[in-house]
């Protein structure tokens, strides 16, 4: 009897489940010629129709127009977005969306929302071409680009679930400067976010610039992402259990400040990174906190305008410095200022 009652259980289970999957829906966003049997020739029409799991194919195009997706769902672009680097915007190929309102191009307000395969352009001063909202967490954005933008992703989380930020192109995001020109910014809210094996190539701000207005951010990975010709790398405020590792980080002309920047941080590995032709290649900023618990190991640091490691008065503490390569900087290979105690170099 009980047995019997288990399968029924299971069988009205998988009963559910199929007719969830069932009434998940796809709709199709374009124009002729370039989309055939399209549902709506705007993204916005779509999002409007489309329920919680459903799926969005958008097609080759210009999409003029800044889309709010408040509901759970897949939105796939037509690809080619790595040719933004070295090439001309293609509409035949690429589904590209340029914003029609000041403030963004999509905004992402649920959770568990998948962007992937689209171009963002032309964002504007002080404008983002995408921004996920703090109060929801579990977003996927892929394989996009981000070029000629002034905040390419504003991102944010409530770190419930693990966001990715994986194999996008950040390129040219240079409008602004030195207020804008940023591939990735946060300053609301963040947490539980892998950023990895994303391509950014001369973005005149800072690639990844995590500073958050109050409090913390937590469980962060910066991993096997590359960087050519950037202003700078990674600058972290207040950033706790952090791996920044296997990145490559080239920066030929547009150096400003330097490539890996702490301040306030804690408990953060920086290892396996080769770090290529900046000001300085890492650099532990003074300030009220001192950054704690930093791991600088088994990274090449090389061709520094300055120094390979910069450790302000006063900047680090319960931290190691070990088995690194620095070699052929301009000032010297580490310069560590005083008051950094309790460290193991």
């Amino acid at each position: 009897m009980k047995t019997r009652q288990i399968l029924g259980l299971f069988a009205a289970l998988a009963f559910v489940m199929a007719a969830g999957a069932a009434q998940a829906k796809t709709w199709v966003v374009g124009t002729l010629p370039l989309t055939k049997n399209a549902n709506f020739t705007t993204i916005s029409q779509a999002v409007a129709a489309a329920s919680n799991g459903d799926t969005i194919k958008v097609g080759p195009g210009v999409y003029v127009e800044s889309v709010t997706v408040n509901k759970t769902l897949t939105i796939d672009g037509a690809g080619h977005t790595e040719e933004v680097v070295g090439h001309p915007l293609n509409p035949s190929r690429q589904t590209i969306v340029k914003p029609s309102s000041p403030t963004m191009g999509f905004g992402l307000y649920a959770n568990n929302i998948e962007v992937m395969d689209i171009t963002f352009v032309d964002s504007g001063l002080s404008t983002a071409a995408m921004f996920t909202s703090p109060a929801f967490s579990g977003y996927d954005i892929h394989d996009n680009a981000f070029t000629g933008n002034s905040i390419a992703l504003y991102l944010n989380s409530n770190g419930v679930c693990e966001t990715e930020v994986v194999g996008n192109t950040f390129a040219n995001n240079d409008i602004g400067y030195p207020n804008g020109g940023v591939a990735i910014f946060s300053d609301l809210g963040l947490g539980n976010v892998e950023i990895e094996r994303n391509a950014f190539s001369s973005n005149a701000g800072c690639d990844i610039d995590l500073a958050p207005t109050s409090g913390f951010y937590s469980d962060i990975s910066i991993e096997r992402n590359t960087s050519d010709d950037d202003g700078n790398f990674t600058f972290l405020v207040r950033c706790r259990r952090v791996s920044i590792n296997r990145n490559v980080v080239n920066s030929a002309s547009n150096y400003r400040w330097s490539q890996i920047g702490l301040v306030s941080c804690s408990d953060v590995c920086i290892s396996e990174n080769t770090l290529r032709g900046g000001l300085q290649a890492i650099r532990l900023v003074g300030a009220t906190v001192q950054n704690s618990r930093i791991s600088i190991s088994m990274n090449a640091l090389i061709d520094q305008q300055l120094y390979g490691i910069q450790v302000d008065a006063g900047a680090m503490t319960n931290s190691s410095i070990d088995r690194n390569v620095i070699a052929n900087n301009g000032v010297a290979g580490a310069r560590i200022l005083f008051g950094n105690n309790g460290n193991v170099i």
